[in-house]
């Protein structure tokens, strides 16, 4: 009855957990596909906003690489007009091979006299009267007042090409005599040689608008001289709201700076009006009299193929999960019915397995146990058996008639005494594992110097011993007495294994390799056997015998060179046994940094406009520091490529010519690693962060909080500048 009644509760129990697992499944499928619809408005979230953020970069790209093109051409024209010249024949020559060597970049030139006369004019592809005249009553539109740098003065709309001219003004005198150059730049050719190159995803475009927000440059001809948008709407019938975001866009541009945001916008094609969601950036461009407005568009369409990618992958993962916990319910629940025999054989393995582990603990128990009760005896008889010895050796010391030359010899054998005391310490350090004592910064020739004559002095005289000790400073963390102790058990092995060898020769050897000391510790002994030579570090592990080993030696040894933050190999044949052990050398940390703070006396500052000359000047004045200034990184990269160690230290902005602070302190880190580098820049920045972890700068500060930290630390040492401890 009793049988049966445990059959039927577990019948029972089956059950209720079959239906709570079908329950717990349907459970987990709604909260996956919840999971699935808010890792997706999530994902396209995030989508969004770096796309946001990489059309803004992509216009700040585009409105610096204009404004760069622009000043370049400018440049070109002082460049070529820098002196005054005798004859216009000189001035026709030159801009027409100016504007043939830029064609189709120039629409052409006029040269007029004070008088607005035409003196000169080229016309690159070809005369055209149209073309002239549209070229001379463009330039007769701006004064002729003198200007000794090219200047941008206006551009003006030709409705019959649809495309704008640019126009700079150069003042030339010839002869003496003052004349202005008005030179017309065609802005599609611009656009087609700096902004359409530009790939945004493949879909995307760049168009700039002027300050009256008319279209001056667009992939698309007919939208050039329209305000876009506006066209479409205002010769659009029906409800006027549905326009309503696309002038919210024209405001926001109007109001900020710069920015980005998600639009819905209409575009005409073939005189149909279609509906659009693109996301926008855009930022201002100032070149001189002019303000532009560089927007970078891109169609949301272009993200789909990604938003699809992320919904199959997720469907896919949503099938395979629920496949899985069908599978998963299938399995538990084939499980449960063979639940009592399964868990049965479980709980004997399981126990089977704590009874074997709780004996290995208790086995690996005794055994630390009975060696440290053994090493503490071991220290114990060994202290008694030194102690008479100490206590004559003092009363020795204390007498009068003892002559200066046994004097000597009883102050050796006192020394010899505390260090066979303090092996019994080492001993027991061993036994408890105490490897956390504390290491001091030591000189390891005069250590190994030291314990070499101590190992000559031990060393039987039958035994020829040589030693070869570096020239080299040679330092390293350490405990005080370590190398006497190691050499003192290597010699003692040694001395023991060449007992009975016809040659008998032991050598220590210190050498320096790198960054490592090399110690090394041969005789012409009998050798080790292979067979055992792996287990010649194991505690209490000794071929001598109990009466003349303890097989404790090489374990303490290798346990205090372990402590040193060593590595000790062994190599042993017929004729011999080499011990060779390698040491880190290290630096004292504190010399170091006041060596690379001393090393710091010329400084480079790589500013922009954002940054106060002046209360930087302030701030070194009286101290040995000698700063240079530079406004483009070009020419620090460059002293630097020639002299390494010029510098000791570099100070940048992060807004520099060419290239932003973060690369330029990246290149400079490539030629001299040792340099000090700090970032400076208006705001502090996450992703700064990233390249201050990756080595590419020592630090990056505010400029408020560079002043402030300046100021204080140069006022109290001069040395201590920031970054320049490596923070």
């Amino acid at each position: 009855m009793n049988n049966r009644a445990v059959h039927k509760n577990n019948i029972f129990f089956t059950d209720i957990v079959q239906r709570f697992c079908l329950i717990l499944a349907l459970l987990f499928i709604i909260v996956i596909l919840y999971v699935d619809y808010r890792s997706y408005q999530t994902y396209s979230g995030v989508l969004i906003r770096q796309q946001e953020t990489e059309l803004l970069s992509i216009a700040r790209i585009v409105g610096d690489n204009l404004n760069n093109f622009l000043n370049q051409e400018r440049d070109k024209i002082d460049v070529t007009f820098s002196k005054e010249y005798d004859e216009l024949s000189e001035v026709h020559e030159r801009n027409k091979y100016l504007l043939d060597d830029s064609f189709p970049l120039y629409k052409g030139y006029v040269l007029m006299d004070k008088n607005y006369k035409i003196v000169d004019m080229v016309m690159p592809g070809g005369k055209d009267t149209y073309r002239e005249d549209r070229l001379i009553l463009g330039a007769k539109k701006y004064s002729l007042e003198k200007n000794y740098r090219a200047e941008i003065v206006g551009k003006t709309y030709d409705p019959k090409d649809g495309e704008f001219a640019l126009y700079i003004k150069k003042s030339i005198r010839v002869s003496g005599n003052p004349y202005t150059a008005v030179y017309a730049l065609d802005l599609n050719e611009i656009y087609n040689r700096i902004i359409k190159p530009v790939r945004i995803n493949g879909g995307g475009h760049i168009y700039i608008k002027d300050t009256d927000n008319t279209i001056i440059m667009h992939p698309v001809n007919e939208e050039i001289g329209t305000n876009g948008f506006q066209s479409i709407y205002e010769n659009t019938t029906g409800d006027p709201n549905a326009f309503d975001d696309m002038f919210r866009w024209n405001n926001y541009q109007k109001r900020e700076a710069e920015g980005f945001d998600v639009i819905n916008i209409y575009t005409r094609e073939n005189e149909i009006i279609n509906p659009e969601i693109v996301i926008g950036a855009f930022t201002k461009l100032y070149i001189q009299n002019e303000e532009w407005t560089v927007t970078a568009i891109l169609p949301m369409e272009v993200l789909s193929q990604p938003l699809n990618q992320f919904i199959s992958i997720f469907l896919v993962i949503t099938l395979l999960m629920f496949m899985i916990a069908i599978i998963g319910t299938a399995v538990v629940m084939n499980i449960l019915r063979q639940n009592r025999e399964i868990s049965y054989l479980r709980e004997i393995n399981s126990g089977m397995e704590m009874i074997q582990k709780q004996s290995d603990e208790i086995r690996n128990y005794q055994r630390i146990q009975s060696l440290g009760m053994m090493s503490s005896h071991i220290a114990h008889e060994f202290n008694n058996f030194l102690t008479p010895v100490m206590v004559y050796v003092d009363l020795l010391e204390s007498d009068p008639d003892i002559s200066e030359e046994n004097h000597e010899l009883l102050r050796q054998m006192s020394t010899s005494l505390d260090q066979a005391k303090q092996l019994s310490t080492d001993l027991l350090s061993f036994a408890r594992q105490d490897t956390g004592a504390k290491l001091n910064f030591m000189d390891l020739r005069d250590e190994t110097e030291k314990a070499v004559n101590m190992v000559k002095r031990l060393t039987p005289h039958k035994i020829k011993f040589e030693s070869e000790i570096t020239d080299e400073d040679i330092h390293l963390y350490g405990r005080n007495g370590s190398i006497e102790h190691i050499l003192l058990n290597l010699s003692k092995n040694a001395f023991d294994a060449m007992e009975n060898s016809e040659e008998r020769i032991l050598k220590v050897t210190l050498k320096k390799e790198a960054d490592e000391a090399v110690l090394t510790v041969s005789d012409t002994g009998c050798g080790i056997p292979n067979e055992i030579i792996e287990k010649i570090y194991e505690p209490f592990y000794t071929t001598k015998g109990s009466r003349q080993g303890t097989g404790l030696g090489l374990s303490v040894v290798r346990n205090t060179v372990t402590s040193m933050g060593g590595r000790m190999n062994v190599k042993s044949s017929s004729k011999g046994t080499t011990f060779t052990i390698h040491f880190p050398i290290k630096e004292n940390e504190q010399e170091r940094s006041q060596s690379r703070l001393s090393a710091i006396r010329r400084i480079a500052i790589i500013y922009d406009k954002r940054m106060d000359l002046r209360r930087i000047e302030e701030i070194f004045r009286g101290s040995k520091y000698l700063i240079e200034y530079f406004d483009h990184p070009a020419a620090v990269i460059s002293i630097i490529q020639r002299n390494k160690d010029y510098f000791g230290m570099v100070i940048s902005s992060y807004h520099t010519p060419i290239m932003n602070g973060v690369e330029t302190l990246n290149i400079i880190r490539s030629l001299n690693p040792e340099i000090r580098l700090i970032l400076t820049s208006e705001e502090k920045m996450t992703e700064f962060e990233w390249y201050l972890n990756n080595g590419y700068f020592d630090r990056h500060v505010t400029f408020e909080d560079f002043y402030k930290e300046l100021s204080q630390l140069i006022s109290s040492d001069p040395l201590n500048l920031p970054g320049a401890t490596g923070e």
